[in-house]
């Protein structure tokens, strides 16, 4: 499982989660969002609370969405990522793993070019992976090109959680095999997504038999 700490790895553009959102309140500002809800969000992310952090990042979803800039907001914060360093993505992919991402740039399969990327979303696509049919990178959270799959606030992050596909392939991974998370943050462990099959995963594993590593 491939986390933000990668894209830091690998780009000199790639900025922390909080940073994304800041960003993403800065671009409401500047589509003339009045001061205070700017203000309000801002200090949803001093409190530095993964709650908060949630709330403020849904907020930041919502409005963008509502002013009809948010796929524009995204290809302003992705478009650009270029690769400086590919050795983490490489060493990872020669692991002939399956590659599930948490991150929303286009990295991987630039680094890998004939690693083709795939969201939450596709179902048909992620069976053929999960199956061994085919292999990509699977974006858990979503991709930059793709709007629609981005999680990005509790309400789309509860999209993906609720989702019986895609906890249907999860669950798959984690029974039949370890996750290693690399580049994932403490708290991106504890989100709404992974912090609820992360718990179904230590209640069905009770004697501990299938390690994971972070």
């Amino acid at each position: 499982v491939v986390g933000a700490g990668v894209s830091c790895a690998t780009t000199l553009r790639a900025s922390s989660w909080i940073k994304l959102i800041e960003n993403g309140i800065n671009r409401c500002a500047a589509l003339d969002v009045p001061q205070n809800w700017c203000d309000t969000t801002r200090m949803l992310l001093k409190q530095k609370s993964l709650d908060m952090l949630v709330h403020a990042a849904g907020l930041v979803h919502e409005k963008l969405v509502e002013l009809g800039d948010f796929a524009a907001w995204l290809r302003l914060e992705f478009e650009s990522f270029e690769v400086e360093d590919g050795s983490v993505i490489e060493a990872l992919v020669a692991l002939n793993a399956p590659l599930v991402t948490t991150n929303y740039d286009s990295l991987i399969s630039t680094t890998v070019p004939n690693l083709k990327h795939i969201t939450w979303q596709e179902k048909r696509e992620v069976t053929r992976v999960v199956r061994g049919d085919d292999r990509r990178v699977l974006h858990l959270h979503g991709h930059w090109e793709k709007p629609e799959s981005v999680v990005l606030g509790l309400k789309s992050y509860l999209s993906v959680a609720q989702n019986d596909h895609t906890q249907a392939v999860l669950r798959a991974f984690g029974v039949g095999s370890s996750f290693l998370f690399v580049g994932c943050s403490p708290d991106g462990l504890t989100d709404p997504n992974w912090g609820r099959f992360l718990e179904w995963l230590k209640k069905h594993d009770e004697d501990g038999e299938h390690e994971h590593w972070h």
